[in-house]
C-alpha cells in the first residue's frame, strides 16, 4: 500500500496517513544500544530527512493489536529499515518480526565497515557512558569519540 508519511515520531517510529486515516507504525527490525542517545538522534534525523512528506510502499511485517511493524521503501524500492542499518544508525531488532536476511546483511555491511554504532571507538565511550554520568565532564570543544579514527591515540 502506498502512504504518506506524516511525521517522524522517533528513529523508528512514524505516523502514516492511508485512505484519509492516520496510523502510528514502528519501522520492523530497529533498534538502538541501550543508554546510545546519539544512535536514537542519528536515526531520527535521518528518517525526518527523507521521510518527512514523502510517499512511501508500505508493507505491514507484523500486526499486534493497534501495533504495526512496517517496512518502508521508497517508491523506487529502496528500503528506509535497510539504509538506517547499512548506515550504521541502528541494530537489528528481532522482537515483533522474527529474522529478515536484507536486514540482517545491511546490518552486517555497516558492522564490517565499523560504521556508527559499530565504530569501536563510539561502543566503548557507550560503554564507559552507561556505567558512569558523562554530562558536564566533556568541554564544549570535545570531540564526539566516533569521530576520532580507532588507529588515532587518545590524550590522557
Amino acid at each position: 500500500m502506498n502512504v504518506q508519511v506524516i511525521e517522524v515520531i522517533d528513529g523508528n517510529s512514524l505516523e502514516v496517513g492511508y485512505e484519509g486515516r492516520n496510523w502510528r507504525v514502528i519501522l520492523a527490525g530497529i533498534g538502538f544500544p541501550p543508554g546510545d542517545e546519539r544512535a536514537l538522534k542519528d536515526a531520527f534525523e535521518l528518517i525526518d530527512g527523507i521521510a518527512r512528506d514523502g510517499q512511501f510502499r508500505m508493507a505491514v511485517l507484523k500486526e499486534v493489536g493497534w501495533v504495526m511493524y512496517v517496512d518502508l521503501q521508497v517508491l523506487g524500492g529502496d528500503s528506509l529499515n535497510e539504509l538506517m542499518l547499512r548506515k550504521g544508525f541502528a541494530r537489528f531488532e528481532s522482537r515483533g518480526i522474527g529474522l529478515m536476511n536484507s536486514i540482517l546483511t545491511a546490518e552486517d555491511e555497516a558492522r564490517a565497515a565499523k560504521l556508527g554504532i559499530w565504530n569501536l571507538n563510539r561502543e566503548l565511550f557507550r560503554n564507559a557512558s552507561n556505567s558512569s554520568s558523562a554530562h558536564g565532564v566533556l568541554g564544549e570543544n570535545s570531540r564526539m569519540i566516533d569521530q576520532v579514527n580507532e588507529n588515532e591515540s587518545l590524550p590522557l
